[in-house]
């Protein structure tokens, strides 16, 4: 796989972790009424911006800070926790978690199906 295809899988699977670690935190605090977000669209419209070695150079840099990315989560002191919005939210980021690592599952099995040429 080519370097850009390898750093957005590593940013889209540390991005939905993130995810399902806050979602399980705000369930966790789910009496209290400051619910916990996260927001990546910084990061994705820095990625919209630049050139395809730009963008290679960025993914690696987020991608090192791994689960770091969680000092992109913050505070809403205005919104009370829901426990079904928030297990939504949790369920969302594990399936498409999932579905991320069984496609590049396929695309890494049909690489080596080439390369063994059967």
């Amino acid at each position: 796989m080519d370097p850009l295809t390898v750093g957005l899988a590593k940013f889209a699977l540390n991005m939905h972790s993130i995810e399902q670690m806050v979602a399980s935190k705000n369930i966790a605090n789910a009496g209290i009424k400051t619910a916990q977000k996260v927001d990546f669209s910084q990061h994705l419209s820095a990625l919209n911006r630049l050139s395809g070695d730009q963008k290679v150079a960025y993914l690696n840099v987020l991608n090192d800070q791994g689960m770091r990315l969680a000092n992109d989560v913050t505070t809403d002191t205005e919104k009370a926790v829901s426990i079904e919005a928030e297990h939504a939210v949790s369920t969302k980021a594990m399936l498409e978690y999932e579905a991320l690592i069984e496609t590049l599952n396929r695309k890494m099995s049909m690489t080596a199906l080439v390369i063994r040429g059967q």
